[in-house]
């Protein structure tokens, strides 16, 4: 019994003894934001960034219509198979807060906001040779 109690504490003390940086690791391969934007076509692409998350299907994609004339009279729903779940909520007016449709709309929503913050803050540190390619 005291062998094994001793070899209990044992492991205990060999566990808590282990580095923390063991736990916080960062991807070596990973591209940080300074890194990213180091000549013109670098912010090029970040811009091309945004605009694919703008088209994304929880932001103004095909799911756009959710948001906007599903919620009028213009459009009707005829689904017989499951009238239904969290996209006829839209139409009849009855959103939930749990609604994982309008949950993924606002995150894609701010997901492109700091999109374009963080082209915003780092273009001026990017060399560029045209003034009006920097002006675009």
């Amino acid at each position: 019994m005291k062998k094994s109690i001793f070899l209990i504490f044992v492991g205990l003390i060999s566990l808590s003894a282990c580095k923390k940086d063991f736990l916080e690791q960062t991807d070596p391969n990973a591209v940080t934001v300074e890194q990213f934007f180091t000549s013109p076509n670098d912010v090029l692409l970040a811009v091309n960034g945004v605009y694919q998350s703008l088209r994304s299907s929880n932001n103004i994609g095909e799911s756009s219509n959710l948001y906007t004339e599903q919620r009028s009279d213009n459009t009707g729903i005829n689904d017989n198979q499951s009238n239904a779940g969290e996209p006829f909520q839209f139409g009849d007016f009855s959103i939930l807060p749990s609604n994982t449709y309008l949950k993924n709309h606002w995150v894609s929503l701010y997901s492109t906001i700091t999109r374009c913050n963080v082209i915003t803050s780092n273009i001026d540190k990017v060399p560029f040779t045209d003034a009006n390619l920097k002006a675009q």
